[in-house]
């Protein structure tokens, strides 16, 4: 695949250390051998997505970012470049609000984040903001 380009989930053949590498050694599209990744989300050849993380069909992911270990990325998600998500943090997820009804919303979270171990950030709800925008504070 050509430089910035993207990869689908589910696509191309996988190298014998078992990620999709396609066993270049540059560590671009690492996507580990235990990680699940719907068909449908869109990872960028630069990002890496570690053991046992989960990343829903309607996930977009950015340029440059990194899912550790146990990560979940799921619903209408989009991350912007440069994102750091530790184990067991969860984006995207239904939200916890119990006026919730399963309708369509979404999350997008803006560049260089850092999300750290056990973080939920959840989607919005009609009742709310139907996207729930977490963008990168200004230092």
């Amino acid at each position: 695949m050509p430089a910035g380009s993207t990869a689908q989930a589910g696509g191309g053949p996988r190298a014998a250390c078992g990620c999709a590498c396609n066993g270049s050694g540059d560590g671009r599209v690492s996507i580990h051998p235990t990680a699940i990744v719907a068909a449908g989300a869109v990872i960028p050849e630069s990002c890496t997505v570690g053991p046992y993380c989960t990343v829903g069909p309607d996930v977009v992911m950015g340029e440059d970012c990194e899912l550790i270990s146990h990560v979940v990325l799921d619903g209408r998600l989009t991350v912007g470049a440069r994102n750091k998500f530790y184990s067991f943090a969860c984006v995207g997820v239904a939200p916890q609000d119990l006026k919730y009804n399963g309708e369509p919303t979404g999350a997008v979270l803006g560049e260089d984040n850092v999300i750290r171990e056990c973080v939920t950030i959840s989607r919005g709800t009609a009742g709310g903001a139907v996207v729930r925008r977490a963008l990168a504070a200004v230092a």
